[in-house]
This record gives structure tokens, C-alpha cells and sequence, in this order.
């Protein structure tokens, strides 16, 4: 198989890690990626760094790619806050919870000791009439 036909027998892959941030590189390819795929730029900052940092002057076919690229971005972004809405919902809804839990325990913890402090004077009581009640019949 030929290059030239397009044909290839060994497919070439490079693979190219980019943090969360867009960075300033020496390498001008990481560099150039870095811009063109920030989740943080807007469209007319990727245009410009593009244009000003790597002399890449973008055709108007361009122009709406790095468009729908910037609009993907921001889509991911804006789902990306409404996850995070949904879970601190969840998060708050769980807090309310466990402190109306926590406020259930403490009533019946304190209606618990309330009962023993009944409990102990009642046998205090049964306990002296229990003694005096010898006493009483004697006479």
C-alpha cells in the first residue's frame, strides 16, 4: 500500500495530555492546543492569542469552527454547573436531614432521661413505703 493512494499500513497516533488550564508553552503545538481547546477562553481571546502568539490567522470556515467549538465548550461548561447545583441541592437536602434527625435524637434522649429520673423516684417511693409499712401495721 502506498501513502500516496492514501492507504496506510501502520496507523500513527500521537497523543497529546492538556491540563485544565491554558497554558503558555514553549512548544508551540501545546501551546496553539491549549488555546483552541480552553474551556475558559472566549471565542474573540482564542482569536486573538491565536493570531498574535502563533501567527495562525483563521479563514471565516475557521472562524465558525473555533465558534461552535467556544459554544460546545460552554454548553459542557454550563452542564458542568448545573451538576454541581444538583449535587449541592442534594448535599443541603441531606444536611437538613440528618440535623432533623439528629434533633429527633436529642428530644427522645432527653424524654429517655426524664423517664429514668420518674422511674428512680417512683422505686425510691415504693421502696419507703415498702419500709414503712411495717411500721404502720405494728401500731
Amino acid at each position: 500500500m502506498d501513502v500516496r493512494d492514501g492507504r496506510y499500513d501502520i496507523m500513527s497516533l500521537i497523543l497529546i495530555r492538556l491540563g485544565k488550564k491554558t497554558v503558555r508553552s514553549r512548544n508551540k503545538l501545546i501551546g496553539m492546543l491549549s488555546t483552541l481547546l480552553s474551556g475558559t477562553l472566549t471565542k474573540d481571546q482564542r482569536k486573538k492569542i491565536l493570531e498574535d502568539e502563533y501567527d495562525f490567522k483563521l479563514s471565516k470556515d475557521a472562524e465558525r469552527g473555533l465558534a461552535r467549538m467556544c459554544n460546545l465548550s460552554e454548553a459542557i461548561a454550563w452542564e458542568k454547573d448545573i451538576t454541581i447545583a444538583k449535587l449541592q441541592r442534594m448535599h443541603d437536602q441531606d444536611t437538613k436531614t440528618i440535623n432533623q434527625k439528629d434533633e429527633a435524637l436529642f428530644r427522645m434522649d432527653e424524654a429517655l432521661a426524664q423517664k429514668d429520673d420518674l422511674i428512680s423516684k417512683l422505686q425510691a417511693k415504693v421502696e419507703w413505703l415498702q419500709m414503712n409499712q411495717g411500721c404502720v401495721s405494728e401500731q
